[in-house]
């Protein structure tokens, strides 16, 4: 995700990005990027004619930490500036609860008590923008991306297990005194 910000801050050409599945606390969505051994890249081309070179640190600012990526290379054109301007277009509705029968207890016993594991979450749909800005003024705002976030239905565990019903033990079969 730094990457691919500092990589669309710089100006350079956006070959493939693959949005979170959710979106992140670290970023706006649709500005946000994944990385993945099953076959999800970020993939870009240097569009300059000089090598560029990156410098990625750690940044602690109180209690927050925060990855700074800088690019080296070609410096952009005197005034022009990159910036990432996200808008949400479409909210998809929190899904009706999902159900889950509680074999394990792992939650909850019987089948009169419920659980919930997970609140659920709205969806979204996103439109990403690269904004170019010279000497402060917007010169173009080009649509970059339109991402979906699918929403996620709350989770709620049942027991599985009927609760014993007590007996009421009979009248002549209690003791007296």
């Amino acid at each position: 995700t730094a990457i691919y910000q500092a990589v669309a801050r710089a100006g350079l050409e956006i070959i493939e990005r693959t949005p979170h599945a959710i979106p992140s606390n670290y970023a706006e969505p649709g500005q946000d990027a994944t990385v993945s051994d099953r076959g999800l890249d970020f993939i870009f081309r240097n569009t300059t004619d000089m090598p560029i070179y990156f410098k990625a640190r750690m940044v602690k600012d109180g209690s927050r930490k925060y990855i700074e990526i800088t690019i080296f290379g070609k410096p952009l054109p005197d005034g022009i500036r990159y910036t990432l301007e996200s808008t949400v277009t479409q909210t998809i509705p929190l899904p009706e609860p999902v159900y889950v029968k509680d074999k394990d207890a792992k939650y909850v016993v019987f089948e009169d008590e419920e659980y919930q594991a997970s609140k659920g979450r709205e969806g979204y749909v996103v439109e990403t923008y690269l904004v170019t800005s010279q000497n402060g003024a917007v010169t173009e705002r080009k649509l970059i991306s339109t991402d979906t976030y699918k929403a996620s239905a709350p989770q709620i565990y049942v027991g599985a297990t009927v609760r014993p019903v007590e007996t009421p033990v009979p009248e002549d079969l209690l003791p007296t005194y």
